[in-house]
């Protein structure tokens, strides 16, 4: 049975208590800040955003999308404010009636070398994209990211959003990776954001490789080894191709295995699998 991911009623925080911060050895400050269920239309787009609490900035984030349908509402964008202030989604629906999402932001203190990272390329009409790749400043790795176009219209949706780490030890480089699906009669562009810095802890980790037939959604997940806790997190693809496409990537609330849990729904004539992934800190 496909499993998404908790969603709750009204914007809140989660916090760690004394106890849990201590348990889960959490960055400073850490939150997880979710705004949800908010209603994508029949036939039409919804947006939400989760905001940071003063003194804290997004690490990573991503959406919650309660719905099993076959590519009837997928994720359009999901990306950090530049700032640090806050994570935004976009969520097509393509259903006969209305269906809820949830945004979820991660954020912890500011530290000297955090920062959001953006490269944009041209997305043309029918097409898939990427992939695009935001780098991160030497010396820093990657926290989280996303994939934001501002076409806007059903049809433009994300098809895989993930890190990337190249190489390993003192040499590695890290960065953010998306792919695009424009399903439409229109060009635009399409940005890929990266939020670099530094996290005691730092671990990178993938999920099982999760089988994705045509006609099929299917749900995976990536989990951080206790006490860590999730910073970022996205899925990959191995069939980029018009109706594949991304239906939910989110942190996982379970708390008996705190990580990442990514739904993928295929609608294309391919065979593909998928891979979760997520950024873990303590």
């Amino acid at each position: 049975m496909l499993r998404i991911v908790r969603v709750v009623a009204t914007v809140f925080v989660v916090g760690l208590t004394a106890g849990a911060s201590a348990a889960l050895a959490a960055p400073p400050k850490y939150q997880v800040v979710v705004d949800g269920p908010v209603s994508a239309p029949a036939g039409g787009q919804g947006h939400a955003s989760a905001d940071c609490p003063t003194g804290t900035v997004t690490y990573g984030g991503g959406v919650s999308i309660a719905t099993a349908s076959i590519n009837a509402a997928n994720i359009q964008g999901s990306w950090p404010q530049t700032d640090g202030s806050s994570w935004n989604s976009w969520v097509a629906n393509g259903n006969g009636v209305p269906v809820s999402f949830s945004v979820y932001a991660i954020c912890a203190k500011k530290t000297a070398k955090w920062s959001v990272q953006v490269t944009s390329e041209p997305f043309p009409a029918n097409s898939v994209t990427g992939p695009l790749v935001a780098p991160c400043p030497a010396g820093t790795k990657v926290l989280g990211g996303g994939s934001f176009s501002p076409l806007g219209v059903l049809g433009d949706t994300v098809d895989a959003s993930f890190p990337v780490k190249t190489g390993s030890g003192s040499s590695a480089t890290y960065s953010w990776q998306t792919f695009m699906n424009n399903a439409t009669g229109f060009g635009t562009t399409e940005d890929s954001f990266a939020v670099c810095g530094s996290a005691k802890g730092y671990a990178f980790i993938h999920g099982k490789s999760v089988d994705n037939p045509t006609g099929a959604q299917d749900g995976g997940e990536a989990d951080c080894k206790t006490p860590k806790v999730p910073l970022g997190g996205g899925v990959s693809e191995t069939e980029t191709a018009l109706g594949t496409n991304v239906g939910t990537s989110a942190p996982n609330s379970n708390p008996a295995a705190l990580g990442w849990f990514a739904a993928v729904n295929n609608t294309s004539p391919y065979f593909q699998d998928f891979r979760v992934w997520v950024i873990c800190a303590s």
